[in-house]
């Protein structure tokens, strides 16, 4: 590869996302919105208060949802694309689980392995042992024969993301996926998923309300507010009480705690 070839793939390489426009009918939530490109490897959090357009972003970015403008996967336009096109190379995970599904934990990672084919799987039981070791990875292979209509929130949102984290995909998308969890499985499943974009070099964006999870486990943060990005960069850049103020409506803190880590304190709200 040439030097010049070489500049443009690096260049082009990552989710660029430009002018992006979407919404329901005739009401706009995201207008004309561009951020910086989301790199490989890298988690990157959505957040903004309530109706910010976060969850409308999401599925516009999945595909799910019609859009206007640019959103390039290494260099390769999706817009315009099938569906079938963005499901090869972006997964996402909503809220919650349909509901009304008779099948086991295991029977629905299964299910969503043969959604996006294991590469070099010859046989069923090498899909069924990739898919008990996804679980074991998330730590729920204990569920691995529990029903998914007889778990708890929690339970069905780490089965959620043992799905998405099956198909292995080049971009996750994460739409609150610690919003039914307890502190310990917040703090696990942040750090598999940080761990995750490592290892396998993908791109994770994820809607997050807590401030502080956002911090910590973030490589960059997308401010949200009525459809427009109001603050983008690393956490200390878009995390700010002047943000804070103009997008929550708070008065804030931001310092460090002992360990070096982010941390955010509200200290009243701002009446106006």
């Amino acid at each position: 590869m040439s030097k010049i070839e070489q500049t443009a793939s690096e260049q082009s390489a990552g989710l660029q996302i430009s002018g992006l426009s979407t919404g329901y009918r005739k009401r706009h939530i995201i207008q004309q919105i561009s951020l910086p490109t989301l790199a490989a490897g890298g988690v990157y959090s959505l957040i903004g208060p309530n109706a910010a357009g976060k969850s409308t972003l999401m599925r516009a970015l999945a595909g799910l949802q019609a859009a206007r403008g640019s959103v390039r996967l290494d260099g390769y336009e999706l817009i315009g694309r099938p569906l079938a096109d963005w499901a090869r190379r972006v997964t996402y995970m909503p809220q919650t689980l349909p509901q009304g599904v008779s099948l086991n934990v295991l029977e629905s990672v299964i299910s969503a392995l043969r959604a996006s084919p294991m590469e070099g799987a010859s046989s069923s039981q090498e899909v069924k042992q990739y898919a008990v070791e996804v679980l074991e990875r998330v730590g729920i292979v204990d569920l691995a024969l529990r029903n998914l209509g007889h778990l708890s929130g929690g339970q069905r949102q780490l089965v959620s993301l043992a799905q998405v984290l099956a198909r292995n995909p080049r971009v996750l998308l994460l739409d609150e996926p610690i919003s039914a969890l307890d502190l310990k499985h917040q703090f696990r499943v942040m750090r598999l998923v940080h761990e995750l974009a490592r290892e396998r070099n993908m791109i994770v964006v994820a809607v997050l309300h807590d401030l502080n999870v956002a911090a910590r486990w973030s490589d960059g943060i997308v401010m949200l507010a009525q459809g427009q990005v109001v603050a983008s960069g690393t956490p200390g850049e878009a995390i700010t009480p002047d943000t804070l103020a103009r997008v929550y409506g708070v008065q804030a803190r931001v310092g460090q705690c002992s360990q070096g880590n982010m941390q955010v304190m509200i200290d009243d709200v701002i009446y106006g």
